[in-house]
């Protein structure tokens, strides 16, 4: 995905916490919860997709993982558009 610079990244909101909440507990040794979010801030092709109610209501019905992900991404790449 890095790779490409037209690549997008459509970054749940909790995804994001949950990784600076990681990062910051010091698991990850290499990076700190300020350069993360930093990097993201300067990555244009990252959209921050906020979980709510909504977006939960719609995961209720589906059967497996792969599902959430890709009805997340559709709407993410709808935002984008």
């Amino acid at each position: 995905m890095f790779d490409k610079p037209s690549s997008e990244l459509v970054l749940p909101a909790t995804a994001l916490a949950e990784a600076t909440w990681i990062v910051s507990r010091g698991k990850v040794s290499t990076l700190s919860a300020v350069s993360v979010l930093k990097a993201i801030n300067k990555d244009k092709r990252i959209t921050i997709y906020p979980l709510d109610q909504s977006v939960v209501e719609q995961t209720i019905t589906l059967t497996n993982i792969n599902y959430v992900i890709e009805k997340m991404a559709k709407q993410g790449i709808h935002l984008l558009s």
